[in-house]
């Protein structure tokens, strides 16, 4: 094993997201249309209610304005968990993408440009990250 330094570990990152990001255009896209998505209806939906309530500091003291208190951290928990969800699939792509695409020499056939098999959605690894994430909290 060599030892590197930071910057040529952060430019074979970008490398191999870069490359990741060009052989998986649409999981990228699925990834960014959520998280905006969410983000923007969560927002949405807290700012409405806030306007609702009327946003003066008597309005959000009375009990209407504890529910609705409750009710936008239900929402600011919802999209958070959505969020990370769909990062942490994003994460697990990327993960197992550079992993088989800097495989060792001798486990890939002789080809100019290694490229891996497509992965699936909710297949083996990814269906055990989430396992092994929810058996630690």
């Amino acid at each position: 094993m060599e030892d590197i330094t930071l910057r040529q570990c952060l430019k074979g990152a970008w490398r191999d997201a870069a490359s990741a990001v060009r052989h998986m255009p649409i999981v990228f896209l699925v990834a960014f249309a959520a998280v905006l998505a969410t983000g923007t209806a969560g927002y949405k939906a807290q700012f409405s209610e806030m306007a609702a309530a009327g946003g003066s500091l008597t309005a959000m003291t009375s009990s209407t304005g504890h529910a609705a208190g409750f009710a936008q951290g239900l929402i600011s928990l919802g999209v958070t968990f959505v969020q990370t969800l769909v990062l942490a699939v994003l994460a697990v792509f990327l993960f197992r993408f550079a992993i088989k695409l800097h495989a060792e020499p001798g486990a890939v056939s002789a080809r100019s440009a290694p490229v891996p098999p497509p992965m699936r959605l909710w297949d083996a690894g990814v269906r055990r990250y989430f396992i092994s994430c929810s058996a630690s909290r």
